[in-house]
């Protein structure tokens, strides 16, 4: 739960910093609200296959580098997965 509480908080900051440099920018409170919501949108979907690919090239070659995790994990057991395994978790 404290992962799901630092991404959000941090996303709430982000969200007010783009604001803020968009806004002195553009010089627009409705201009710097439309980029800004435009640009997290972007952000949010790049991160999300970003993350998505660098399991796929690192954690999966850690777990099971012979195999295909959707086959058998490197241990054999189930909860040692990819979509399961965070840094420091194990």
């Amino acid at each position: 739960m404290s992962h799901l509480k630092k991404v959000l908080i941090w996303r709430a900051i982000s969200v007010v910093i783009t604001l803020v440099i968009t806004w002195l920018w553009a010089g627009s409170l409705a201009a710097a609200t439309g980029l800004t919501i435009v640009l997290q949108g972007v952000l949010l979907v790049s991160h999300w296959i970003f993350e998505d690919w660098w399991l796929k090239m690192t954690v999966d070659k850690i777990l099971a580098p012979e195999k295909n995790l959707r086959e058998k994990t490197a241990s054999g057991h189930k909860e040692l997965d990819r979509d399961s395994w965070r840094p420091g978790k194990y």
